[in-house]
C-alpha cells in the first residue's frame, strides 16, 4: 500500500519539482498531483508551456521512485457563473490531459451543489442528475487520456450560514447513486475524511457502503466546525475516529493508497523544520497502515 501526500504542502514555499526527492527521503512512496493549487501557475491550455513543466515533474518523480496515485482536479460549481467557476470549468479536460501525461490514474472532482431547503428530495434528485450528466460529458476525455474521475464526498452542512446547503454527494449513498448511474470503469469515489467529519457521518458505515467504488482517499481531520485539513490524531477524539475509518476501509475491500491532504499543517512550519514534519507525517501514515492491516472485520 502506497503512502502519499499532496504536492500542495510546498505551495508558495519552493518548487514542486524539488519536493519530490524530499518526500522520497522521508519515506513516501506516492504523490498526489494537486492541479487545483497549481491552476494559475501557467497557461495549461498551451502544451508548449505546460508539457515541459509536466515532463520535468514526471522525471523527478521517476528519479525519486514515487508513484502518481491521484490528482485533485479543478473545483467549480456547475450552477454558478462567476469568473472563477468558468475559468476552472474550462480547465477540466485540460487537467485530465495533464494527469494522463504524468500517468495519474484518478483525478478527484467535486460534485456541484445549490442552496436549497432541507428535505427537498426532488431538487436533490435533479442536482444529482445534473452532476451525472456533467461527469458523463467528461468520459470521452477520460478514455482518451486513461484517467478516471473519482467523485469526492463534500460537506453536507454549513453551520455558519443561514439556511442549508444541500450537497449532492455528501454521503456514500448519494455517491453510489451517481457512480452507479454512470456505470463506467473510469468513474469511482474519493472519500474525504474531513468532509465526512464536518457532515457528522458514521465513516465506517459509509466507507463500507462504497465498497469497490472507492478508489482514492483524502485523509485529514478538523474540529467539526471548519474544514481545517490538519494531521490525523490532532484532536483528543481522534483515536476512535481513525480506528473507525481504517476499519471502514477494510470493510470496503479498499486496495488503494493512503493519501494525506494536510497542507494547513505545513503552512506555518519554519523552513528548517519542514523535512522533520515531513518525516513525522510518514510515521502517521505508517500508523494508519498498521491500523488498516490489523482492523477486525
Amino acid at each position: 500500500m502506497h503512502i502519499a501526500n499532496s504536492m500542495n504542502i510546498c505551495f508558495d514555499r519552493f518548487p514542486e519539482v524539488d519536493l519530490l526527492p524530499r518526500m522520497a527521503v522521508a519515506g513516501y512512496t506516492g504523490v498526489d498531483f494537486n492541479f487545483w493549487d497549481l491552476i494559475r501557475l501557467l497557461n495549461w491550455h498551451d502544451p508548449e508551456e505546460a508539457d515541459p513543466w509536466l515532463d520535468e515533474l514526471a522525471e523527478a518523480a521517476t528519479d525519486a521512485g514515487l508513484a502518481w496515485v491521484q490528482a485533485h482536479g479543478p473545483v467549480f460549481n456547475l450552477f454558478q457563473e462567476s469568473d472563477d467557476d468558468r475559468f476552472q470549468r474550462d480547465l477540466a479536460v485540460t487537467a485530465l490531459r495533464a494527469c494522463g501525461r504524468l500517468g495519474v490514474p484518478w483525478m478527484v472532482m467535486h460534485p456541484s451543489t445549490l442552496r436549497m431547503p432541507p428535505d427537498d428530495g426532488e431538487q436533490l434528485r435533479q442536482l444529482i442528475e445534473a452532476n451525472v450528466d456533467y461527469f458523463r460529458s467528461l468520459l470521452p476525455a477520460c478514455e482518451q487520456y486513461g484517467v478516471g474521475i473519482a467523485i469526492e464526498n463534500i460537506t453536507g452542512k454549513r453551520v455558519e450560514s443561514p439556511g442549508v446547503v444541500r450537497s449532492p454527494g455528501s454521503t456514500a449513498e448519494e455517491l453510489c447513486v451517481m457512480i452507479d448511474a454512470l456505470a463506467h470503469p473510469l468513474v469511482g469515489a474519493c472519500w474525504d475524511s474531513g468532509h465526512a467529519q464536518l457532515t457528522g457521518l458514521d465513516q465506517r458505515a459509509n466507507l463500507a457502503a462504497l465498497g469497490s467504488r472507492l478508489k482514492v482517499v483524502h485523509l485529514h481531520e478538523n474540529d467539526g466546525q471548519r474544514d481545517l485539513h490538519l494531521l490525523p490524531f490532532t484532536f483528543q477524539d481522534a483515536p476512535d475516529r481513525w480506528h473507525d475509518i481504517m476499519t471502514g476501509l477494510r470493510e470496503a475491500g479498499y486496495t488503494g493508497e493512503l493519501t494525506l491532504e494536510v497542507a494547513a499543517s505545513f503552512r506555518a512550519v519554519p523552513d528548517a523544520l519542514f523535512d522533520d514534519l515531513l518525516g513525522y507525517t510518514v510515521r502517521i501514515c505508517r500508523q494508519l497502515v498498521s491500523q488498516f492491516e490489523t482492523s477486525q472485520l
